[in-house]
């Protein structure tokens, strides 16, 4: 299961977000019997840009983590907007899925959108978890508006289908592994599930992220 991110400051800030391990929240949407149907429900899900259904597949710890990733993305295309009429009309969509969730442009002048250290980004990673009160919504919505905005929304090309494998059941938890076919190469990545509300949610541990690039350096 991929999920990407259009700035790696947002990968910075899902790296240094807390394990989703404790659901303590009621799940949004339908919950799912088995790891292997939540699986296939996001499979699905993402090839169909069905995305609140993509998101409702994921327990709420990540869901949070996704909606701040996301939303870290989209202050840097409002960042980048201000002032700019062209660019106000290309990331009309992403500008309107923040402003719906109360991501304003007054809110986002106030976000440090270029930490320069670990302490720093999580800093930025508890603000926004604080500002973002609806996760579910603010991920689907901006996965749509993203969807929606070039060059965001240029496709790679067709892959192959992941598969899901060695799937091991360990009380309220569950672990597997992910397995992409590239040439006559395996790629190998775990996948993780938690069971919540009675039923099964994808539930993946944060990742490695790179080191922040320093101030002045390519990319600013």
């Amino acid at each position: 299961m991929k999920i990407h991110y259009p700035a790696l400051g947002a990968l910075l800030l899902v790296a240094l977000a807390p394990a989703a391990d404790a659901q303590d929240e009621k799940p949004a949407g339908q919950t799912y019997a088995t790891p292997q149907a939540v699986w296939d429900a996001a499979q699905a899900a993402q090839k169909k840009q069905e995305f609140t259904k993509f998101v409702n597949c994921f327990a709420p710890q990540a869901q949070k983590e996704m909606a701040i990733g996301l939303a870290f993305s989209a202050l840097s295309q409002q960042a980048a907007a201000r002032g700019d009429e062209k660019l106000r009309t290309q990331f009309k969509a992403i500008l309107d899925a923040l402003n719906k969730h109360g991501l304003t442009d007054e809110v986002g002048k106030k976000v440090n959108l270029r930490p320069g250290d670990a302490k720093e980004a999580e800093k930025v990673h508890a603000e926004l978890a604080g500002l973002i009160k609806n996760p579910a919504g603010v991920a689907a919505d901006l996965m749509n508006a993203y969807s929606k905005t070039e060059p965001f929304n240029r496709k790679p090309p067709e892959g192959p289908t992941p598969q899901l494998t060695d799937v091991k059941i360990d009380g309220d938890k569950a672990k597997g592994t992910t397995v992409v076919k590239v040439g006559e190469r395996e790629v190998r990545l775990p996948a993780e599930f938690v069971k919540v509300g009675g039923g099964w949610k994808l539930s993946p541990q944060p990742q490695q992220a790179p080191p922040p690039k320093p101030a002045g350096g390519p990319g600013r």
